[in-house]
């Protein structure tokens, strides 16, 4: 067996280009860079720096990370890097070029740990290892435990499309000045890789289809013209863009935006003026598992201003990055801090929908006991579809005024329609794709706005 001291003796002083055109093959063929992924390979320093690669379909990001992979376990030893993907099979993708980069090299295969080695886990002789996970649920509870100790990199392949909250919770295994790294082709303007790709702190790469010498002209071409636009910018342009299945347009959501509106913070002290008169909504979490949502709205000139919101979580969700609500697992200390914004803090509530679909106890408990003016609210399909198509309308109708708080951006961009689950195409069904909490709370809040015109009966019917 090769020791750890042994195993760097030649290839050490090697660049990551240098090492990855050197050693690694693919497909039986001396493994040649293109140019933007030897831009890539010299830019950056995986072991500590931030990096996220935006780039288009096919393009070669994959196989790239999966080579510098290989190039910093082989040439660090005790270096530990962590796939995740959203799904086992995308995470063994990776995983499978950088196994087959290590066995297809006579100098490689001798680092391989056979004994240590598992369907999941590469491990090497110079006490370096591989480690692979899809992400999981929202909690990215097959990452608990791990974490990377002394060198290493982090690493998210298609990151686009694992849940947000997963992705900031997995974080943490990189504590320590450890690198991270997303590679994806971009879905949403929306969650953690389209933050990274905006944040100071990533170092930013963007490769579109066109940087890649495979795909030619006739294939932009042809993409372009049978391809929806949204698509095309995300797969081809690798651009963020809302796709045609989105519910709310972009235009709509940053028209409703209200920047003087405050936003939620564990300090902030919403106050109402006791004059006014408020209407309330409040989405009830299914046992835990997601957030209790309060929006309150203050009625202006036939419209809504959503002047106060608030949300909770359970406590299994405390170490997952939410930093836009309490934790509690007591129903009564979310219906006392209702009772103080209504009592306490002067919002007069004088009309109250809680979704009462599968739990009934908030809307019993603040009408029964606390005498409020509750109207219970049933999700049914049909219920729903008439409800998310008001709230479009409203925003669409420019009466409803949002804060300009990230969470509920969020979800109103990633609420899409779901085609698969339609039976008619010709009606439009409303399905979830994404979180809804705060879409189902504005959505409630928005049954007390009217679109309808106004009439005036004198001795003719006058429109305003």
């Amino acid at each position: 067996m090769l020791r750890a001291s042994e195993s760097k003796l030649s290839i050490d002083n090697l660049g990551p280009v240098e090492f990855i055109e050197r050693f690694l093959s693919f497909k039986g063929k001396p493994f040649t860079l293109y140019p933007f992924q030897k831009t890539i390979a010299r830019g950056s320093n995986f072991l500590r720096d931030k990096v996220a690669i935006r780039k288009g379909r096919q393009v070669g990001g994959s196989i790239l990370v999966s080579a510098l992979i290989v190039y910093y376990t082989a040439c660090n030893p005790f270096c530990t890097t962590i796939i995740v993907s959203k799904t086992k099979d995308q995470a063994s993708l990776i995983s499978t070029y950088t196994r087959e980069f290590f066995r297809s090299s006579p100098t490689l295969r001798k680092l391989i740990d056979h004994n240590q080695t598992t369907k999941l886990d590469l491990y090497l002789c110079n006490g370096s290892k591989v480690i692979t996970r899809s992400a999981g649920m929202m909690r990215a509870d097959t990452l608990r435990g791990h974490s990377i100790q002394g060198f290493g990199f982090l690493c998210f392949d298609e990151s686009s499309f694992i849940a947000g909250d997963a992705i900031r919770n997995t974080y943490y295994a990189a504590a320590g000045g450890c690198g991270v790294v997303h590679c994806s082709t971009p879905f949403r303007p929306v969650g953690a890789f389209f933050d990274a790709c905006r944040s100071p702190r990533f170092r930013q790469y963007h490769v579109p289809c066109r940087l890649s010498p495979r795909i030619t002209a006739e294939d932009l071409a042809f993409w372009r013209d049978d391809m929806p636009a949204s698509k095309y910018a995300n797969e081809v342009e690798a651009e963020f863009a809302q796709g045609e299945d989105a519910v709310f347009s972009p235009e709509d959501i940053e028209r409703a935006i209200d920047k003087s509106l405050p936003l939620w913070s564990p300090s902030a002290s919403f106050k109402g003026d006791p004059e006014a008169v408020y209407h309330y909504s409040l989405d009830v979490s299914r046992v835990g598992s997601d957030l209790w949502t309060l929006t309150i709205g203050e009625p202006v000139n036939g419209g809504l201003r959503v002047v106060a919101h608030h949300a909770w979580a359970g406590r299994i969700h405390e170490d997952t990055g939410l930093d836009y609500c309490d934790f509690t697992d007591d129903p009564e200390s979310i219906v006392a801090e209702i009772l103080r914004y209504h009592k306490e803090r002067d919002f007069h509530c004088v009309k109250f929908w809680i979704d009462t679909t599968s739990n009934e106890y908030f809307a019993h408990r603040l009408q029964n006991k606390y005498l409020l003016p509750v109207e219970p609210v049933v999700w049914s399909t049909s219920r729903k579809e008439k409800l998310i198509s008001h709230l479009e309308t409203c925003f669409k109708a420019d009466r409803l005024k949002i804060p300009n708080a990230d969470p509920i951006k969020r979800e109103l961009l990633s609420y899409a329609f779901d085609w698969k689950k339609m039976q008619d195409y010709e009606e439009r069904k409303l399905y979830l794709a994404g979180e809804d909490d705060w879409v189902s709370s504005l959505a409630m809040l928005a049954q007390s706005i009217t679109v309808r015109k106004e009439y005036d009966f004198h001795d003719v019917l006058i429109v305003k």
